[in-house]
């Protein structure tokens, strides 16, 4: 086997969701601003995935950001796993 075999990280696929500050960076917005977004319904509701911890789907964002302001404000996400 090769050593740049050996020597390749496994691959991590990114996560479809997302944090309120990971969407806000996203989106080149404060975190209030997304947050009042969402309160308002021009961004989609979080999903719960355990108590106190709420999610967005990345993908229901952007669709929702890119309908209403354009592609140009969206920023890639940028996998935090550290592989």
């Amino acid at each position: 086997m090769s050593s740049a075999f050996q020597n390749a990280a496994p691959a991590v696929p990114a996560s479809p969701y997302a944090t309120s500050a990971q969407g806000s960076a996203r989106f080149q917005i404060t975190p209030e601003t997304f947050r009042n977004r969402v309160r308002k319904g021009s961004l989609p509701k979080p999903v719960l995935i355990a108590p106190r911890k709420n999610l967005w789907l990345i993908s229901e964002l952007d669709e929702a950001f890119e309908a209403q302001y354009g592609a140009s404000h969206i920023k890639p996400m940028v996998n935090s796993t550290g592989a």
